[in-house]
């Protein structure tokens, strides 16, 4: 089964990755914040330190960030998944 990233682990991403995980699918997960990262550990998922290490490892991504410019930071940013995803495609 393909593991899924989930970006944001407060209340709504540590309950995404929950469900995920009752599901029976592989689940990375970030968060700035390393305690958040920490806690999914407990679900049986994989806490990862960066947005390009989840791009690396999940072909699919869920955000569940708090606003338009959390999604625009995650998405677009200069760490940010396309740039994540730009850097690691082939030449």
């Amino acid at each position: 089964m393909q593991r899924i990233g989930v970006v944001g682990l407060g209340l709504m991403g540590a309950a995404v990755v929950q469900r995920l995980r009752a599901a029976g699918f592989e689940v990375s997960g970030y968060d700035v914040d390393a305690q958040k990262r920490e806690r999914i550990v407990q679900a049986g998922a994989s806490p990862v330190a960066s947005l390009a290490e989840l791009a690396a490892q999940c072909p699919t991504i869920m955000l569940a960030v708090f606003n338009t410019e959390q999604v625009e930071s995650v998405v677009e940013g200069d760490n940010g998944l396309l740039a994540a995803h730009a850097r690691a495609a082939p030449r």
